[in-house]
């Protein structure tokens, strides 16, 4: 999708963009809160919430797809394993510095999806590996509306409260990130929430 709005001329309705983000959360925060058969959360984070991972099929529905690297988190042990998963421009702080990971670490991804949607540009881009890591572990997010006119401030602050550094300072979850209800311009109506989620 982004490749052919970018053919077409850069275009692509907001509305779409959120409508899309709000299905793949709701895809996520299912995975995310799996549980044993005990009841235990599995405690599962994807791990590579990337664009080729998002499909929208002929008939309009959203799927996250190829958890093959997806993490079950030990109660034990919510740690990385020494090694980085996933697509770089896509992954989180906490990713990138090999540091302990959770959900919020999907939240981060889905933060960068709409981020790209709604702009049409690379969030995390450069002529290097090292360049790209630096960018995402000191957190440098140019506002949205920097890089698109139109952009409700309500999604600006949604956006980047996906994007924090600080995972604490995110949405919780994939869940509350859809449930933000973010306008997609002014004086539009608010997005409603895929009927799976809005069971939730």
């Amino acid at each position: 999708l982004y490749d052919a709005a970018k053919a077409r001329g850069g275009d692509f309705a907001l509305g779409h963009a959120i409508t899309i983000i709000m299905s793949v959360c709701c895809g996520l925060h299912f995975a995310h809160e799996m549980c044993r058969v005990d009841g235990r959360p599995m405690g599962i984070v994807h791990r590579d919430v990337s664009p080729g991972n998002v499909f929208v099929t002929y008939d309009g529905e959203v799927k996250v797809v190829d958890f093959g690297i997806a993490k079950v988190l030990s109660p034990k042990r919510i740690t990385g394993d020494g090694t980085r998963k996933g697509k770089l421009a896509y992954m989180s702080p906490e990713q990138v510095n090999d540091g302990p990971i959770d959900r919020r670490s999907d939240v981060f991804a889905l933060g960068i999806l709409l981020y790209e949607l709604v702009t049409l540009t690379h969030l995390f881009d450069g002529d290097s590996e090292y360049a790209i890591m630096d960018q995402i572990s000191k957190g440098q997010v140019p506002p949205p509306s920097t890089r698109r006119r139109g952009i409700h401030p309500d999604l600006e602050r949604i956006i980047l409260k996906a994007l924090s550094l600080d995972p604490a300072q995110r949405h919780p979850t994939a869940l509350a990130l859809a449930l933000a209800r973010a306008s997609p311009t002014r004086g539009s109506r608010s997005r409603r929430l895929p009927p799976a989620m809005r069971a939730a």
